[in-house]
């Protein structure tokens, strides 16, 4: 505001360029603060319009008055192109960076949830068949005291309880994982 009041006010074309700082705030600053700078901004445009000092020649040739005033106008939509374009190329590429981070983030907390899932429907599963497991160890030990005296039956039932035990080390195997 200070350079533009001393170099010609509201009539440099150079005060387009308070809109790069107003673009760059409605980007990055909460909306609040954004509407202030912008209230701030057109704020100190209305009172260049009235109080600055004029470009030196300015008064005296009006042609090249205008001329410098078109290729200011030139020269600062140049500027301001190249800054808007890299400024949101910039902010897009940013963004875009994030959303593919946030995808991979929830695409891992998936897999981890699935795991967990799998966890605890295997210590269930254990849980659950360990109770019935355990009931029939002590009835196959019953029934080789009772078998004692039958071969084949107690080869059977041992056969039996060698199953039995080994199915509960499988599953305190998938408990303990």
């Amino acid at each position: 505001g200070v350079l533009l009041f001393f170099s010609g006010g509201a009539n440099n074309p150079l005060v387009t360029l308070y809109l790069l700082p107003l673009v760059y705030a409605a980007l990055t600053l909460p909306r609040r603060q954004a509407w202030m700078l912008a209230v701030l901004a057109v704020a100190d445009y209305t009172f260049l319009m009235d109080f600055f000092l004029p470009l030196p020649g300015s008064h005296s040739d009006p042609a090249l008055a205008f001329r410098l005033h078109t290729v200011g106008m030139w020269a600062t939509f140049c500027g301001a192109a190249v800054l808007m374009v890299g400024l949101i190329g910039r902010m897009t590429r940013e963004l875009h960076a994030r959303d593919i981070a946030l995808r991979d983030f929830r695409e891992k907390q998936l897999r981890d949830e699935k795991w967990v899932a799998m966890g605890t429907l295997a210590a269930s599963a254990a849980h659950e068949l360990g109770t019935p497991l355990s009931t029939l160890a002590v009835l196959i030990g019953e029934w080789q005291h009772q078998a004692a005296d039958q071969p084949d039956l107690a080869d059977d039932l041992a056969l039996m309880h060698a199953q039995v035990s080994a199915c509960k080390a499988a599953l305190n195997r998938l408990a303990n994982e």
